[in-house]
């Protein structure tokens, strides 16, 4: 029998699609099933299996749990975004596997695994213990109204032990001076508490790369920040819990975690 998810979005979106298929087809494998995985090339779905068993967001764990209610003779197919934390932490070291510089899996038509291993696995630089690296996301969440308001940064901020000294943030270059300001703002609380600021900015996978490697991260309210939470490694991390969509329930990235109710601008 065959299993293929849906890929919509973009990076994060799809990273996460990707694990929630391998989650559930490595649960299948256990029990002795074997379903081939067929990549959904952007196709109508009856082009890629034939009258498939639907695995939505609201059923995922629900199958995960007992796979029973698959019928044998079905193909799957997963629909949705599958951002939860749930089954990531609960198979960490087989999910973690999955990045393999040999795994030529697609999470869509630009990126396999072994790319993403790649610069996992050859980014040479590693952070502090006395260091947080701060995620920010800000200019394409502007339409959606979810940009997280400065007081959850506050909030978080105001958390640290004082063992930690310095702030390291993360963000896209400016493009609006909006973006400004808000830099500014989380920048002169930073500094009304004695910790210095530094401002770290590369393409899409070294960002990545930084907050997977982070000894302390603070992450922001986006896929792309929640994935690096929750296949890193960190000795403390803050975790902002996104209340709008039904399809996302992250709170935590391990026991360590802090979780940060959020409110947006």
């Amino acid at each position: 029998m065959k299993i293929s998810n849906q890929v919509s979005g973009r990076f994060g979106n799809n990273l996460f699609q990707y694990l929630a298929y391998k989650v559930l087809q490595h649960k299948l494998k256990i029990i002795g099933l074997d379903y081939t995985y067929v990549f959904n090339d952007g196709l109508h779905i009856n082009t890629v299996l034939e009258d498939p068993f639907i695995v939505t967001d609201d059923t995922y764990f629900n199958i995960l749990n007992d796979v029973s209610q698959i019928p044998k003779d079905k193909d799957i197919y997963l629909q949705g975004y599958f951002q939860f934390d749930k089954h990531i932490i609960d198979n960490k070291e087989y999910v973690n596997s999955l990045f393999d510089l040999y795994n030529f899996d697609k999470i869509n038509n630009t990126y396999t695994v072994s790319f993403i291993a790649n610069n996992i696995k050859t980014f040479n630089r590693r952070y502090k213990d006395d260091e947080v690296i701060m995620h920010l996301r800000l200019d394409d969440f502007i339409g959606d109204k979810i940009v997280m308001h400065y007081n959850n940064y506050f909030d978080m901020l105001s958390t640290l032990p004082p063992s930690i000294n310095t702030v390291v943030i993360v963000v896209d270059k400016c493009k609006y001076h909006w973006e400004i300001a808000y830099l500014r703002t989380i920048q002169e609380f930073c500094m009304s508490k004695n910790l210095k600021v530094k401002f770290d900015t590369g393409d899409m996978f070294d960002d990545f790369c930084k907050l997977y490697y982070a000894q302390n991260l603070m992450s922001s309210n986006s896929t792309f920040s929640y994935l690096a939470g929750l296949l890193g490694n960190h000795k403390l991390s803050w975790c902002p819990v996104n209340s709008i969509y039904s399809h996302q329930k992250i709170s935590k990235f391990d026991e360590n975690t802090t979780s940060i109710d959020v409110e947006y601008l």
